[in-house]
C-alpha cells in the first residue's frame, strides 16, 4: 500500500484502506457512462452514472477525496482556500471555550450547518424507484512534506491532524495557546523554522458500495467548497495577460511558492482584450479617484479547485461527461483551466460537454468580478 498522494482527486475513484491508509485501484468492470458537475461559489453537485459490465455483483469501497488543506506562507490574515473542516471544529470549540474570542457565539451545531464546512451528502438511485442517502465515514490523514502518513504518530502524541488548525487560519495559530504542544511539535521535528507544521491534512470521504451486475447505478454528490481568495493587479497598462498579477500566499507541496499567471487558465483571444481593459487608461483615473492615487489597480477573485483525473480510473473514457459553472453575479466572468473550453450558454452559465473524455489536467475555476477593489 501506498500513502495518499499529494494531489488528491475530488471524482469518485475505488478504494481499499489497508492499516489505516487508503489505496486507490484501477477497476476494469465498471464504467463511468456520465458525470455532470455543476459549480459555483457556494455549492458543488457532481451526478454520476456507473455501469457494471461484469457478471457478478462487485462490493467496493468508493472513495471521494478532497483536495489537501493549503500549504501556506507565515502570515496569519492569509486569504485562501481552507478545505479542512477538522481545523473549524476545533476553532469554533476553542471560541466556545473562551481560548480565543472573535465575538460569535452561536452553538456548534449551528455551526456546522455554515458554509464553513462542506456538508458533504451522497444519493445513490439503485433503481428508478429507490434513492436513498449514503452514510459514510470521514478519513483524516496527515502527510509530511515527504509524503509520508504521520497520521498515528500524531495520534500517538495526542496532537490534532489538522494542520490548519495548529498553523493559524485567519487567526493567530493556536500553538501561541498551548506552548506545551508547541515543544511537543517540535521535539518531534514537526515544525519549520516559521513555527508551521511540515504536513497537510487529507479528507477522504468512504463508504461501501454494491454495484449490481449488469446494471446501471446513479451515484450523486453535493458539498459546499471553500474558494480560494486572492487578488490580480497592475501598476501600468500591461501589454500582455501576463503582465497582470496573481497575488496569494500559497505554497506548493514542497514548500515553494506557487506560480500562478491568468495564462494558466484556458483564456480565449476574445477574452485577452476585456482582461486588458481592466488596466487601461480610464481604470487607472477611475482608480486615482476613487482611492486618492492608489498606484495599483486590484481586483478580487475567486477560485474553486476541483481535481478531475481519477476519472480514469474507471473502466474506458467517462462515455458523457458535461461541466455547468454559475457564476454569482451577471458581471462575473469564468475562466478555468482543465482540458477543455468553456461555452457561455443564454442562461450566462459557461458550459463544457464531450463525450468519451478522460481528464489529463485538474480543473481550476477563476471567478472575476471586474470592480476595482480598494483591497
Amino acid at each position: 500500500n501506498f500513502c495518499l498522494p499529494t494531489q488528491l482527486s475530488s471524482n469518485d475513484t475505488t478504494a481499499t484502506v489497508a492499516g489505516g491508509v487508503i489505496t486507490y485501484q484501477q477497476n476494469d468492470d465498471i464504467s463511468m457512462d456520465q458525470e455532470i458537475l455543476q459549480i459555483s461559489l457556494s455549492n458543488i453537485t457532481v451526478h454520476y452514472k456507473f455501469t457494471n459490465h461484469s457478471n457478478k455483483d462487485i462490493s467496493t469501497t468508493v472513495a471521494f477525496p478532497l483536495p489537501p488543506s493549503p500549504v501556506t506562507l507565515y502570515d496569519t490574515n492569509r486569504v485562501l482556500a481552507d478545505w479542512d473542516d477538522t481545523h473549524h471544529a476545533y476553532d469554533y470549540i476553542d471560541h466556545a471555550l473562551g481560548i480565543r474570542d472573535w465575538g460569535h457565539h452561536s452553538p456548534l451545531s449551528d455551526r456546522t450547518k455554515s458554509q464553513a464546512f462542506a456538508n458533504f451528502k451522497t444519493v445513490v438511485n439503485e433503481d428508478k424507484e429507490s434513492q436513498r442517502h449514503k452514510s459514510h465515514k470521514m478519513k483524516i490523514a496527515a502527510i509530511d512534506e515527504n509524503g509520508k502518513d504521520i497520521t498515528e504518530t500524531l495520534k500517538h502524541n495526542h496532537i490534532p491532524l489538522s494542520a490548519s488548525y495548529i498553523g493559524g487560519y485567519m487567526e493567530e495559530p493556536i500553538i501561541h495557546h498551548y506552548p506545551e504542544l508547541k515543544k511537543k511539535l517540535t521535539d518531534l521535528g514537526l515544525l519549520n523554522e516559521n513555527d508551521l507544521p511540515k504536513w497537510q491534512t487529507h479528507i477522504t470521504y468512504l463508504w461501501d458500495q454494491v454495484f449490481p451486475s449488469q446494471k446501471t447505478l446513479s451515484v450523486s454528490h453535493s458539498y459546499a467548497p471553500h474558494p480560494g481568495d486572492f487578488w490580480m493587479s497592475s501598476d501600468k497598462i500591461p501589454a500582455t495577460i501576463d503582465d497582470i498579477e496573481l497575488h496569494h500566499r500559497d505554497l506548493d507541496s514542497q514548500g515553494k511558492p506557487e506560480n500562478k499567471k491568468l495564462s494558466d487558465y484556458n483564456i480565449s483571444k476574445q477574452d485577452i482584450p476585456t482582461l486588458l481593459k481592466l488596466f487601461d487608461k480610464t481604470a487607472f483615473q477611475k482608480n486615482k479617484e476613487k482611492f486618492k492615487g492608489n498606484k495599483n489597480i486590484t481586483y478580487r477573485v475567486q477560485e474553486v479547485q476541483y481535481i478531475l483525473t481519477t476519472g480514469a480510473n474507471w473502466k474506458g473514457p467517462i462515455k458523457s461527461f458535461r461541466l455547468e459553472i454559475t457564476p454569482p453575479t451577471k458581471t462575473c466572468r469564468v475562466f478555468a483551466s482543465f482540458d477543455g473550453t468553456l461555452k457561455k450558454a443564454k442562461n450566462g452559465n459557461y458550459v463544457f460537454e464531450a463525450k468519451d473524455f478522460k481528464p489529463t489536467k485538474d480543473l481550476k475555476i477563476l471567478f472575476l468580478e471586474p470592480k476595482i477593489s480598494g483591497f
